[in-house]
């Protein structure tokens, strides 16, 4: 009997992934934060079973993954059984343009770089443009602009 459990909850194609509901994204599109996903349903947990298994799938390692390519506000990952993933996404909104030699980024009010972007359209006025004159970047590793706290705030 305890076999056939196991069989039933690590084995059975009843509990392998097949739906990823991504709720929240406006400005990126679906399949990128899919793929991630899908990658990791491939990777093996416990060295033996695969991860396509909504009880095997790790929810805080594809987390880690995407908030490292992704500058989201908050991620969330909900399993629901039998076969779902709902991945419950805030994105920052955009506050200001800050340009560093010939490149232009969408950035957030906290001063993280969420979009490049070309030069500015008409369409773009509605959001000022913060130009680093240094000859040093100000975009830190983790895509935030190395801008004072008190600057930002004065600004918002």
């Amino acid at each position: 009997m305890f076999i056939v459990l196991i069989w039933f909850f690590l084995f059975s194609s009843l509990w392998r992934i097949k739906t990823i509901n991504i709720e929240g994204l406006s400005r990126f599109p679906k399949p990128e934060i899919e793929k991630y996903i899908v990658n990791q349903t491939k990777l093996s947990r416990f060295i033996i079973f695969k991860q396509n298994n909504i009880f095997l799938f790790n929810r805080d390692t594809i987390r880690a993954e995407i908030v490292k390519n992704y500058n989201f506000s908050n991620l969330e990952i909900k399993k629901k059984l039998p076969h779902t993933l709902i991945i419950l996404v805030t994105e920052r909104p955009y506050a200001f343009i800050f340009q560093e030699k010939n490149k232009y980024f969408y950035s957030s009010p906290q001063g993280y770089i969420l979009k490049e972007t070309a030069a500015p359209k008409e369409n773009d006025n509605k959001y000022f443009i913060v130009e680093n004159k240094n000859k040093t970047s100000l975009i830190s590793q983790t895509d935030q602009i190395k801008l004072k706290n008190s600057y930002l705030k004065f600004i918002f």
